[in-house]
């Protein structure tokens, strides 16, 4: 049995369920066909970079989603869980691609009351809050604010998209709630050349408890992410697959004689034409101790 603890909700979605949604709401101008979602949610070309890999989920924000469409997609996204040996998974979730709506709130009680009917019964699932770093800046405050309602929801918030976006210091009063609360507290960052220094500062202001990638975490970087306890929430293929590093520079092996603390994720399968399993097959090719990094991903699992 496998533990995951970075996936995006988003980015698991087949291009078939796609497809069905959009037929089925007869929401034709999102798409003309199964194979015209299939070119619009996958990498298609090898000149891939991160601008181009975040288009693959404007599709998303073309549909008006009916309660329905949610709980359908997320059974998808389960049961393919559940037929890749996921015992343990954590999803990171973007209230606003499902729902459009003014009130975060009711936003946030519809998607994951959805998500917790939809969830297989003998699988482990729980959610971080997406706030993406290219929004405004007042639509992430909002976001952020949500830690007492959806509490019983989330286990965690997860800041994803651009880095050079980011307003680092003005997270770090919203986000003293999350920490006194022991909420999980996560920042893609370290994700593209030149972004090292992105990883002090989110240690500064944000406090976080997990890195998502951190592929260049500087060597004195790393020795503090070990003495604060920090996690590594890893995934080669979508490090690969944006063209963040070579594969023969990934320094996922590096971190793991250093002694962080890493887990393997497959960050968005869909995109990446990926499983976790397919991971660990690469994991294992870079000479990474699996045995050793599947007993770490279950033990620092988010809960």
């Amino acid at each position: 049995m496998y533990t995951e603890s970075h996936r995006h909700l988003a980015g698991s979605i087949s291009p078939e369920s796609i497809w069905n949604v959009i037929r089925y709401s007869c929401n034709l101008s999102a798409a003309k066909s199964l194979d015209d979602v299939r070119r619009q949610v996958r990498l298609m070309h090898d000149n891939c970079n991160f601008d181009y890999f975040c288009t693959r989920f404007d599709i998303l924000n073309k549909i008006e989603w009916h309660s329905q469409d949610v709980y359908y997609v997320a059974k998808q996204v389960f049961s393919d869980m559940k037929d890749e040996h996921i015992e343990h998974a954590t999803l990171t979730v973007s209230l606003n691609k499902f729902v459009k709506s003014d009130d975060l709130v009711i936003a946030g009680y519809r998607v994951f009351g959805i998500l917790d009917l939809a969830s297989e019964s003998n699988m482990d699932v729980n959610y971080l809050l997406s706030v993406s770093y290219d929004w405004p800046l007042e639509l992430q405050l909002q976001t952020i604010g949500l830690i007492k309602p959806l509490e019983k929801f989330v286990a965690g918030i997860d800041f994803v998209g651009r880095e050079s976006a980011a307003n680092w210091a003005a997270y770090e009063e919203p986000l003293k709630l999350w920490k006194q609360e022991g909420k999980t507290i996560r920042a893609h960052v370290g994700e593209r050349p030149g972004t090292s220094d992105n990883i002090d500062l989110a240690m500064k202001y944000m406090g976080i408890t997990r890195i998502a990638h951190g592929i260049y975490a500087t060597k004195e970087q790393q020795e503090e992410a070990i003495r604060r306890g920090i996690v590594f929430d890893m995934s080669i293929h979508s490090n690969i697959y944006t063209h963040a590093i070579e594969l023969t520079k990934h320094p996922i092996k590096q971190m793991q004689e250093a002694g962080c603390k890493i887990t393997l994720g497959t960050d968005d399968p869909v995109q990446f034409n990926c499983t976790l399993r397919d991971e660990y097959i690469v994991a294992e090719a870079l000479g990474v101790d699996i045995k050793a990094l599947r007993q770490m991903s279950f033990e620092h699992r988010i809960k």
